[in-house]
């Protein structure tokens, strides 16, 4: 870290310390004050009089690995398919944007980044639900639950992954799923959906814990697999895991059974909704990240599609009432994705276009996971490679190089030919928009942060990522200091 974010440091812990310590009911007060404080450039009338409304309702999104360049690719798309003018369904809602780094880092992973939403604490990479001393500290998720809400987590990704752990779990490091699985069965909560079914299962059931236990076993929950199964649950409490790693992404979804991330948003609200009182749900678009670090720009836009999908349809189910928060946001952005930009034979560098990766009818995860089946007879694999080439990513003989393809088979390289088709469609993909990729891992830009409903005014302006977290605990009155000495206790 450099000398500017190093000194920056004891004045957050200064202001981390003297909430803790507290007396309970003072901390909404206090975090007003501070949330004003570090927030000079909102009018304090605007910032007050957001900061006293109270929604019974919050659904909070998070696109993890999205940046305003991935929000204008999709919008991009929506308006070439559907004309000028068409916009993404939170566009409307845009009140600011989330400034993004770790305690440790000027670039954050999710762990950090989804533990400072969660607790209003910044706090290093790697941290699941703890501050920079890893002590444990209180979660929105659990202040819900203490005031008698019931609580809700959603994600493409494991269930168990950085994202929905920080909201539910306490570890110093967020690989450690096991443990995470069994705190988030401990925590009350009444909805789970996601992937990540091998933490939660001995080996000899399918799963992969180290402890060969079945932790779901007598937690009360009842068990989905498959997107039928969601459709048709109707009792509270629910655990869904619809895969034993993370989900498919959107791209590939009609090759499985799992249910869409709007389908997972739309049936979790109806029943939160039946249940007849106050609700907090996260929701992750994780995959999102995922396409970035392997840089597969047609399964990024998929899942931000899809995402923009469940977004709307939350949107729809926040309308009918008026005392419901909808607020989205990202972790952080991955890939340093750009819009434009010269490539090879491609102009001036004016040219962008995200039309023609859109027939695109496969990631390359899965195109992978194809190709290792397909190597093990390696007499048809050229037809097989090439026919995925031309029905799923519209290569033509020509573009995908059978020479090289050739080469490669003629020496028997499997694992060479495999690599060399990966980057072949990463570029490939990548050249037909005309989008680059800077980086494989994240970035340090500022992300978008929207809002509607009670306490929207409070999210403008340029937030750093624990101040989110904080101005959430005032608008759902949940008492973190009180959350975090019950921890620690």
């Amino acid at each position: 870290m450099t000398a500017q974010s190093t000194a920056r440091v004891p004045v957050r812990s200064r202001y981390r310390t003297t909430l803790l310590a507290l007396p309970a009911r003072a901390c909404t007060a206090a975090l007003v004050l501070l949330v004003m404080t570090l927030r000079p450039g909102l009018p304090s009338s605007v910032a007050q009089e957001a900061m006293q409304e109270r929604p019974q309702g919050v659904i909070f999104f998070i696109a993890d690995g999205a940046g305003s360049a991935t929000y204008t690719l999709a919008r991009d798309l929506l308006r070439e398919q559907e004309g000028p003018g068409t916009t993404l369904s939170m566009d409307a809602d845009q009140k600011g944007s989330v400034i993004t780094h770790a305690i440790d880092s000027r670039i954050t992973d999710s762990a950090s980044s989804a533990t400072a939403y969660a607790t209003g604490v910044k706090t290093y990479n790697g941290a699941i639900g703890m501050n920079p001393d890893r002590m444990p500290v209180g979660t929105l998720l659990e202040a819900a639950e203490s005031n008698g809400w019931n609580t809700a987590l959603i994600s493409t990704a494991r269930i168990t992954h950085a994202t929905p752990a920080a909201f539910s779990s306490h570890v110093p490091l967020r690989a450690q799923e096991e443990d995470i699985a069994r705190q988030q069965l401990e925590q009350g909560i009444e909805i789970m959906l996601g992937g990540g079914r091998s933490f939660f299962f001995s080996p000899e059931e399918g799963g992969q814990r180290s402890d060969s236990m079945n932790v779901v076993a007598g937690s009360g929950y009842q068990l989905l697999y498959t997107r039928d199964e969601l459709l048709r649950a109707t009792q509270l409490p629910v655990l869904g895991l619809f895969s034993d790693g993370h989900m498919a992404y959107d791209v590939d979804r009609r090759h499985t059974e799992e249910p869409s991330l709007a389908d997972m948003t739309s049936w979790a609200l109806e029943r939160l909704a039946r249940a007849g009182r106050p609700f907090f749900i996260m929701i992750e678009a994780g995959r999102i990240d995922h396409a970035a670090h392997s840089r597969d720009v047609v399964a990024h836009l998929s899942d931000m599609l899809a995402y923009d999908d469940a977004y709307r349809a939350a949107a729809a189910f926040a309308s009918t009432r008026k005392d419901i928060l909808l607020l989205a946001t990202s972790d952080h952005e991955t890939g340093g994705l750009t819009l434009g930009g010269e490539w090879e034979g491609g102009g001036s560098g004016y040219r962008y276009n995200p039309v023609p990766i859109s027939s695109s009818q496969s990631s390359i995860e899965r195109f992978s996971s194809q190709y290792a089946e397909w190597a093990k007879t390696p007499e048809s694999l050229r037809m097989d490679v090439m026919n995925a080439l031309a029905a799923d990513f519209g290569f033509t003989p020509g573009e995908a190089d059978t020479y090289r393809m050739d080469r490669f088979l003629a020496i028997n390289n499997l694992n060479g030919l495999r690599m060399w088709l990966e980057d072949l469609l990463r570029d490939g993909m990548a050249q037909r928009a005309a989008v680059h990729w800077s980086t494989s891992g994240h970035s340090a830009v500022n992300v978008p942060l929207f809002a509607r409903g009670p306490g929207a005014d409070a999210f403008s302006g340029a937030l750093d990522n624990e101040e989110v977290g904080r101005i959430l605990s005032v608008l759902m009155d949940a008492d973190l200091a009180a959350e975090t000495e019950k921890l620690r206790r």
